[in-house]
Protein backbone atom coordinates (compact mmCIF):
# COMPACT_ATOMS: atom_id res chain seq x y z
CA UNK A 1 0.00 0.00 0.00
CA UNK A 2 2.95 1.91 0.95
CA UNK A 3 4.40 1.51 -2.27
CA UNK A 4 1.82 2.07 -4.20
CA UNK A 5 1.64 5.57 -2.60
CA UNK A 6 4.92 6.39 -3.06
CA UNK A 7 4.28 5.79 -6.95
CA UNK A 8 1.42 7.67 -7.29
CA UNK A 9 3.22 10.62 -5.14
CA UNK A 10 6.74 10.37 -7.41
CA UNK A 11 4.08 10.25 -11.19
CA UNK A 12 1.86 13.00 -9.55
CA UNK A 13 5.36 15.13 -9.07
CA UNK A 14 6.93 14.03 -12.37
CA UNK A 15 3.54 15.34 -14.35
CA UNK A 16 3.30 18.45 -12.41
CA UNK A 17 7.18 18.88 -12.74
CA UNK A 18 6.82 18.70 -16.58
CA UNK A 19 4.12 21.24 -16.39
CA UNK A 20 5.86 23.66 -13.88
CA UNK A 21 8.73 23.21 -17.15
CA UNK A 22 6.55 23.43 -20.06
CA UNK A 23 5.39 26.81 -18.56
CA UNK A 24 8.44 28.36 -17.86
CA UNK A 25 9.44 27.41 -21.63
CA UNK A 26 6.13 29.44 -23.28
CA UNK A 27 6.79 32.14 -21.12
CA UNK A 28 10.48 32.30 -21.99
CA UNK A 29 9.67 31.21 -26.06
CA UNK A 30 6.65 34.14 -25.61
CA UNK A 31 8.96 36.77 -24.50
CA UNK A 32 11.28 35.91 -27.07
CA UNK A 33 8.77 36.89 -29.40
CA UNK A 34 8.55 40.55 -27.97
CA UNK A 35 12.28 41.50 -28.45
CA UNK A 36 12.06 40.08 -31.71
CA UNK A 37 12.13 42.61 -34.89
CA UNK A 38 13.07 42.65 -38.70
CA UNK A 39 14.25 45.80 -40.52
CA UNK A 40 13.02 45.73 -43.84
CA UNK A 41 14.83 49.03 -44.98
CA UNK A 42 18.16 48.77 -46.64
CA UNK A 43 19.29 51.97 -45.27
CA UNK A 44 18.21 52.48 -41.17
CA UNK A 45 18.58 55.85 -40.97
CA UNK A 46 15.87 58.35 -40.47
CA UNK A 47 14.26 61.21 -38.86
CA UNK A 48 10.92 61.45 -36.84
CA UNK A 49 9.22 63.95 -35.56
CA UNK A 50 7.37 63.60 -32.60
CA UNK A 51 4.78 65.42 -30.40
CA UNK A 52 3.11 64.82 -26.55
CA UNK A 53 0.24 63.52 -25.50
CA UNK A 54 -1.98 65.54 -22.81
CA UNK A 55 -0.77 62.70 -20.53
CA UNK A 56 3.33 64.00 -21.34
CA UNK A 57 4.32 61.37 -23.09
CA UNK A 58 6.36 61.18 -26.42
CA UNK A 59 4.06 60.39 -29.36
CA UNK A 60 4.68 59.14 -32.89
CA UNK A 61 2.45 58.21 -35.45
CA UNK A 62 3.37 54.80 -36.81
CA UNK A 63 1.04 53.40 -39.10
CA UNK A 64 -0.22 49.32 -39.14
CA UNK A 65 0.49 46.64 -42.16
CA UNK A 66 -0.47 47.95 -45.26
CA UNK A 67 -2.91 50.59 -44.16
CA UNK A 68 -2.48 54.07 -44.78
CA UNK A 69 -3.99 55.24 -41.34
CA UNK A 70 -1.90 56.31 -39.14
CA UNK A 71 -2.13 55.79 -34.85
CA UNK A 72 -0.29 58.00 -32.13
CA UNK A 73 2.20 55.61 -30.21
CA UNK A 74 4.11 56.45 -27.25
CA UNK A 75 7.90 55.98 -27.26
CA UNK A 76 9.05 53.82 -23.88
CA UNK A 77 12.29 52.57 -23.65
CA UNK A 78 11.45 51.10 -20.29
CA UNK A 79 8.36 48.22 -21.52
CA UNK A 80 7.78 46.00 -24.31
CA UNK A 81 6.08 46.67 -27.37
CA UNK A 82 2.49 47.38 -26.52
CA UNK A 83 -1.19 47.48 -28.20
CA UNK A 84 -3.66 49.07 -25.47
CA UNK A 85 -7.45 47.81 -25.84
CA UNK A 86 -9.53 50.81 -26.80
CA UNK A 87 -13.42 50.33 -27.48
CA UNK A 88 -13.09 52.61 -29.70
CA UNK A 89 -10.41 51.19 -31.75
CA UNK A 90 -10.42 49.57 -35.22
CA UNK A 91 -7.10 47.92 -34.76
CA UNK A 92 -7.40 43.97 -35.08
CA UNK A 93 -4.32 41.66 -34.78
CA UNK A 94 -4.26 37.86 -34.31
CA UNK A 95 -3.72 36.37 -31.21
CA UNK A 96 -0.53 34.59 -30.55
CA UNK A 97 0.05 33.59 -27.31
CA UNK A 98 0.26 35.04 -23.39
CA UNK A 99 2.61 37.06 -21.64
CA UNK A 100 2.75 38.51 -17.90
CA UNK A 101 4.12 41.78 -16.89
CA UNK A 102 4.73 44.43 -14.49
CA UNK A 103 2.78 47.72 -13.57
CA UNK A 104 4.85 50.86 -12.00
CA UNK A 105 3.44 49.47 -8.23
CA UNK A 106 4.78 46.46 -9.00
CA UNK A 107 1.62 44.53 -9.41
CA UNK A 108 1.43 41.76 -12.55
CA UNK A 109 -0.62 41.22 -14.77
CA UNK A 110 -1.47 38.89 -17.48
CA UNK A 111 -1.94 40.01 -20.87
CA UNK A 112 -2.36 38.26 -24.69
CA UNK A 113 0.58 38.66 -27.37
CA UNK A 114 -0.68 39.61 -30.70
CA UNK A 115 1.12 39.40 -33.74
CA UNK A 116 1.80 42.15 -36.53
CA UNK A 117 3.28 41.66 -39.63
CA UNK A 118 4.32 45.04 -39.89
CA UNK A 119 4.65 48.59 -38.55
CA UNK A 120 6.04 51.99 -40.08
CA UNK A 121 7.93 54.53 -38.05
CA UNK A 122 8.39 57.31 -40.32
CA UNK A 123 10.65 56.22 -43.39
CA UNK A 124 11.32 52.75 -41.55
CA UNK A 125 9.57 49.40 -42.10
CA UNK A 126 9.55 46.60 -39.48
CA UNK A 127 8.02 42.94 -39.72
CA UNK A 128 7.39 40.17 -37.61
CA UNK A 129 6.71 42.07 -34.63
CA UNK A 130 4.29 41.26 -31.13
CA UNK A 131 2.91 43.22 -28.78
CA UNK A 132 1.25 42.52 -25.64
CA UNK A 133 -2.60 43.66 -25.77
CA UNK A 134 -3.17 45.69 -22.04
CA UNK A 135 -5.35 47.17 -20.70
CA UNK A 136 -4.67 51.15 -19.88
CA UNK A 137 -7.16 52.93 -17.78
CA UNK A 138 -5.79 56.60 -17.78
CA UNK A 139 -7.83 59.67 -19.09
CA UNK A 140 -7.44 61.72 -21.44
CA UNK A 141 -5.11 59.09 -23.35
CA UNK A 142 -5.16 59.38 -27.25
CA UNK A 143 -2.08 56.50 -27.72
CA UNK A 144 -2.99 53.29 -29.32
CA UNK A 145 0.08 51.50 -27.51
CA UNK A 146 3.58 51.69 -27.05
CA UNK A 147 7.15 51.41 -29.33
CA UNK A 148 9.04 49.58 -26.84
CA UNK A 149 11.86 47.60 -26.35
CA UNK A 150 10.98 44.94 -28.51
CA UNK A 151 11.53 47.80 -31.87
CA UNK A 152 14.09 50.53 -29.63
CA UNK A 153 17.00 47.87 -29.20
CA UNK A 154 17.52 46.99 -33.14
CA UNK A 155 18.56 51.10 -33.23
CA UNK A 156 20.08 53.55 -31.55
CA UNK A 157 17.69 56.52 -30.84
CA UNK A 158 18.99 60.50 -30.69
CA UNK A 159 15.88 62.61 -29.27
CA UNK A 160 16.36 66.21 -29.32
CA UNK A 161 13.09 67.54 -26.95
CA UNK A 162 14.07 71.10 -28.20
CA UNK A 163 13.45 70.60 -31.83
CA UNK A 164 10.74 67.87 -31.63
CA UNK A 165 12.25 65.22 -33.48
CA UNK A 166 14.17 61.83 -32.95
CA UNK A 167 17.39 61.09 -35.64
CA UNK A 168 16.89 57.08 -35.77
CA UNK A 169 20.33 55.06 -36.81
CA UNK A 170 22.16 51.90 -36.84
CA UNK A 171 24.85 53.56 -35.49
CA UNK A 172 24.35 57.86 -34.09
CA UNK A 173 27.45 59.74 -36.29
CA UNK A 174 29.21 60.77 -33.38
CA UNK A 175 29.70 64.23 -35.22
CA UNK A 176 26.15 64.99 -33.75
CA UNK A 177 27.18 64.36 -30.46
CA UNK A 178 28.91 67.31 -28.82
CA UNK A 179 32.39 66.32 -27.66
CA UNK A 180 31.37 67.64 -24.11
CA UNK A 181 28.39 65.47 -23.90
CA UNK A 182 27.99 63.15 -20.51
CA UNK A 183 28.61 59.27 -21.55
CA UNK A 184 26.99 57.14 -19.08
CA UNK A 185 27.99 53.02 -19.38
CA UNK A 186 24.31 50.90 -18.92
CA UNK A 187 23.61 47.41 -18.62
CA UNK A 188 20.89 45.69 -20.46
CA UNK A 189 18.50 42.98 -19.37
CA UNK A 190 19.10 39.91 -21.57
CA UNK A 191 15.58 39.07 -21.32
CA UNK A 192 12.88 42.29 -21.72
CA UNK A 193 15.80 43.94 -23.00
CA UNK A 194 15.32 47.15 -20.98
CA UNK A 195 18.51 49.66 -20.09
CA UNK A 196 19.49 50.47 -16.34
CA UNK A 197 21.99 52.91 -15.44
CA UNK A 198 23.83 53.07 -11.80
CA UNK A 199 23.11 56.18 -9.10
CA UNK A 200 23.46 56.61 -5.81
CA UNK A 201 21.30 59.43 -3.54
CA UNK A 202 23.89 59.80 -1.20
CA UNK A 203 27.57 58.81 -0.92
CA UNK A 204 27.40 56.41 1.66
CA UNK A 205 24.23 54.87 0.22
CA UNK A 206 23.60 51.80 -1.74
CA UNK A 207 23.79 51.50 -5.39
CA UNK A 208 20.64 51.04 -7.44
CA UNK A 209 19.61 50.79 -11.46
CA UNK A 210 16.77 52.54 -12.19
CA UNK A 211 15.39 51.70 -15.53
CA UNK A 212 16.27 53.99 -18.65
CA UNK A 213 12.41 54.54 -18.93
CA UNK A 214 10.90 57.08 -21.95
CA UNK A 215 7.54 56.18 -20.41
CA UNK A 216 7.72 57.34 -16.97
CA UNK A 217 6.47 60.99 -16.52
CA UNK A 218 8.71 61.31 -13.58
CA UNK A 219 12.53 62.80 -12.82
CA UNK A 220 13.02 59.76 -10.56
CA UNK A 221 10.94 56.73 -9.16
CA UNK A 222 12.49 54.48 -6.36
CA UNK A 223 11.34 52.06 -3.97
CA UNK A 224 11.24 53.91 -0.78
CA UNK A 225 12.39 51.14 1.21
CA UNK A 226 16.19 52.26 -0.51
CA UNK A 227 15.78 55.84 1.74
CA UNK A 228 14.65 53.48 4.78
CA UNK A 229 17.59 51.05 4.67
CA UNK A 230 20.36 53.38 3.97
CA UNK A 231 18.87 55.80 7.27
CA UNK A 232 19.13 58.69 4.50
CA UNK A 233 17.29 61.82 5.86
CA UNK A 234 15.91 64.42 3.25
CA UNK A 235 13.45 67.29 3.13
CA UNK A 236 9.83 65.46 1.87
CA UNK A 237 6.50 66.02 1.43
CA UNK A 238 3.97 63.34 1.05
CA UNK A 239 1.26 62.82 -1.50
CA UNK A 240 -1.83 60.76 -1.47
CA UNK A 241 -4.35 59.65 -3.65
CA UNK A 242 -6.29 56.84 -5.69
CA UNK A 243 -6.29 56.07 -9.37
CA UNK A 244 -4.30 53.84 -11.96
CA UNK A 245 -0.66 54.84 -11.87
CA UNK A 246 0.57 52.48 -14.91
CA UNK A 247 -0.49 49.27 -16.97
CA UNK A 248 -2.79 46.80 -15.28
CA UNK A 249 -3.79 48.94 -12.72
CA UNK A 250 -6.93 49.54 -11.21
CA UNK A 251 -8.27 52.42 -11.76
CA UNK A 252 -9.01 53.44 -7.68
CA UNK A 253 -6.14 52.13 -6.95
CA UNK A 254 -4.78 53.71 -3.85
CA UNK A 255 -1.30 55.01 -3.35
CA UNK A 256 1.17 57.18 -0.88
CA UNK A 257 4.70 58.48 -1.21
CA UNK A 258 6.60 60.84 -0.70
CA UNK A 259 8.65 63.61 -3.04
CA UNK A 260 12.18 64.10 -1.81
CA UNK A 261 14.75 66.53 -1.99
CA UNK A 262 17.74 64.75 -2.71
CA UNK A 263 20.91 67.08 -2.18
CA UNK A 264 23.41 65.03 -4.62
CA UNK A 265 22.11 62.60 -7.03
CA UNK A 266 25.38 60.97 -8.29
CA UNK A 267 25.90 58.77 -11.57
CA UNK A 268 27.64 55.99 -10.50
CA UNK A 269 31.24 55.08 -12.54
CA UNK A 270 30.63 59.03 -14.54
CA UNK A 271 31.68 61.57 -12.15
CA UNK A 272 28.92 63.32 -12.68
CA UNK A 273 26.17 64.58 -10.26
CA UNK A 274 22.95 66.55 -9.64
CA UNK A 275 22.18 68.79 -6.36
CA UNK A 276 18.80 69.72 -5.09
CA UNK A 277 16.99 66.71 -7.32
CA UNK A 278 13.54 65.52 -6.74
CA UNK A 279 12.72 62.34 -6.77
CA UNK A 280 9.41 60.05 -5.94
CA UNK A 281 9.29 57.20 -4.08
CA UNK A 282 6.78 54.65 -2.58
CA UNK A 283 6.77 51.49 -1.12
CA UNK A 284 7.78 48.59 -3.51
CA UNK A 285 7.25 50.68 -6.36
CA UNK A 286 9.60 50.27 -9.71
CA UNK A 287 13.32 52.25 -10.01
CA UNK A 288 12.69 54.24 -13.27
CA UNK A 289 14.42 57.20 -14.35
CA UNK A 290 12.39 59.02 -16.50
CA UNK A 291 11.27 61.46 -19.26
CA UNK A 292 10.81 64.45 -16.32
CA UNK A 293 14.54 63.93 -16.36
CA UNK A 294 15.46 63.23 -20.16
CA UNK A 295 13.85 66.50 -21.59
CA UNK A 296 16.36 68.94 -19.59
CA UNK A 297 19.03 67.16 -22.36
CA UNK A 298 19.67 66.54 -26.02
CA UNK A 299 19.40 62.39 -24.96
CA UNK A 300 21.16 59.83 -27.48
CA UNK A 301 20.50 56.23 -26.40
CA UNK A 302 22.58 53.18 -28.08
CA UNK A 303 21.13 49.93 -27.49
CA UNK A 304 24.54 48.87 -29.53
CA UNK A 305 27.00 49.98 -26.87
CA UNK A 306 24.89 50.00 -23.93
CA UNK A 307 25.84 53.48 -23.65
CA UNK A 308 23.77 56.88 -23.02
CA UNK A 309 25.11 60.28 -24.08
CA UNK A 310 23.33 63.46 -22.66
CA UNK A 311 23.62 67.09 -23.81
CA UNK A 312 22.47 69.94 -21.16
CA UNK A 313 19.60 72.22 -22.62
CA UNK A 314 20.30 74.86 -20.23
CA UNK A 315 23.73 75.92 -18.61
CA UNK A 316 22.29 75.85 -15.70
CA UNK A 317 19.46 73.20 -14.93
CA UNK A 318 16.11 73.26 -12.76
CA UNK A 319 14.50 70.45 -12.02
CA UNK A 320 12.09 71.79 -9.39
CA UNK A 321 9.33 72.73 -11.67
CA UNK A 322 5.96 74.24 -10.40
CA UNK A 323 3.15 72.65 -9.51
CA UNK A 324 -0.73 73.01 -8.27
CA UNK A 325 0.03 69.91 -6.42
CA UNK A 326 -3.19 67.96 -6.94
CA UNK A 327 -4.27 65.07 -9.49
CA UNK A 328 -7.89 65.36 -10.94
CA UNK A 329 -9.71 62.63 -12.81
CA UNK A 330 -13.11 62.58 -13.90
CA UNK A 331 -15.51 59.67 -12.78
CA UNK A 332 -17.87 58.52 -15.64
CA UNK A 333 -20.42 57.44 -13.03
CA UNK A 334 -21.58 60.12 -11.84
CA UNK A 335 -20.21 62.40 -15.18
CA UNK A 336 -18.12 64.63 -12.03
CA UNK A 337 -14.60 66.22 -12.36
CA UNK A 338 -13.14 65.18 -8.71
CA UNK A 339 -9.72 65.55 -6.96
CA UNK A 340 -7.98 62.33 -6.65
CA UNK A 341 -4.44 63.36 -5.24
CA UNK A 342 -2.84 65.46 -3.17
CA UNK A 343 0.39 66.60 -2.08
CA UNK A 344 1.62 67.86 1.26
CA UNK A 345 2.42 71.76 1.86
CA UNK A 346 1.45 72.74 -2.18
CA UNK A 347 -1.19 75.48 -3.53
CA UNK A 348 -3.50 72.94 -3.41
CA UNK A 349 -3.64 71.66 0.06
CA UNK A 350 -2.79 75.18 1.39
CA UNK A 351 -6.13 76.43 -0.06
CA UNK A 352 -8.02 73.82 1.86
CA UNK A 353 -8.84 71.58 -1.44
CA UNK A 354 -9.98 68.16 -0.12
CA UNK A 355 -9.88 64.36 -1.74
CA UNK A 356 -12.94 63.98 -3.56
CA UNK A 357 -14.07 67.94 -3.45
CA UNK A 358 -15.70 68.25 -6.72
CA UNK A 359 -13.92 70.86 -9.77
CA UNK A 360 -17.14 72.60 -11.76
CA UNK A 361 -14.88 74.87 -13.31
CA UNK A 362 -11.26 75.99 -14.33
CA UNK A 363 -10.85 79.34 -15.85
CA UNK A 364 -14.19 79.55 -16.49
CA UNK A 365 -14.31 76.24 -18.63
CA UNK A 366 -16.79 74.20 -17.58
CA UNK A 367 -17.10 70.54 -17.72
CA UNK A 368 -19.69 68.45 -18.79
CA UNK A 369 -18.54 65.20 -20.04
CA UNK A 370 -14.91 63.34 -20.26
CA UNK A 371 -13.80 65.01 -24.01
CA UNK A 372 -14.64 68.51 -22.22
CA UNK A 373 -12.79 67.60 -19.06
CA UNK A 374 -9.78 66.31 -21.32
CA UNK A 375 -9.81 69.57 -23.49
CA UNK A 376 -9.91 71.77 -20.38
CA UNK A 377 -6.41 69.77 -18.96
CA UNK A 378 -4.57 70.49 -22.58
CA UNK A 379 -5.48 74.31 -22.51
CA UNK A 380 -3.76 74.80 -18.99
CA UNK A 381 -1.13 72.77 -19.13
CA UNK A 382 0.79 75.84 -19.37
CA UNK A 383 -0.71 78.06 -16.98
CA UNK A 384 0.56 79.01 -13.47
CA UNK A 385 -2.47 80.14 -12.42
CA UNK A 386 -5.77 78.45 -12.15
CA UNK A 387 -9.12 79.90 -11.00
CA UNK A 388 -11.26 76.75 -9.50
CA UNK A 389 -14.99 76.71 -8.90
CA UNK A 390 -14.87 73.65 -6.34
CA UNK A 391 -17.98 72.08 -4.23
CA UNK A 392 -16.84 70.53 -1.23
CA UNK A 393 -20.07 68.86 0.55
CA UNK A 394 -22.60 71.42 -0.19
CA UNK A 395 -20.28 74.68 -0.41
CA UNK A 396 -19.25 76.00 -3.32
CA UNK A 397 -16.40 78.22 -3.54
CA UNK A 398 -13.95 80.15 -6.05
CA UNK A 399 -9.93 79.38 -5.05
CA UNK A 400 -7.21 80.42 -7.11
CA UNK A 401 -3.98 77.96 -7.30
CA UNK A 402 -0.86 79.55 -8.54
CA UNK A 403 1.64 76.84 -9.44
CA UNK A 404 5.63 77.26 -7.39
CA UNK A 405 7.76 74.48 -6.73
CA UNK A 406 6.85 72.66 -3.34
CA UNK A 407 10.76 72.91 -2.25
Amino acid sequence: MIKKGLKIFAISFAVLLLLFISFIYLMYSNFEKLGHAEIVNENHNDTIPFYYSNSGHILIDVSLEDDTTTYPFILDSGASNIIFNKEDSDIELENDGFSFGIGASRNFFWSRIKKLDKIQLGSLTFENIHLKSVDYNAECFEAYGLIGTGIMRHLDWQIDFEKSVIIVSDEINKDSISPNALKFKLSENSFGHQLRIPIKLSESGQIISPLVDLGSNSNLSIDENYIIEDSLSFDSKRFYGSGASGLGDAVDEKFEGRIYLIDTLSFVGSGHSINNFPISAESNSLNLLGLGFFKKYKTTISWKDDLLFLEPNDSVQNFLGKTAGMGTRFVKKHKKIMISSLTEDSPATKSNLSIGDEILSVNGLSMFNEQEYCDMRNSISGQDTLTIEVKHQDTVRNVQIIKRAIF
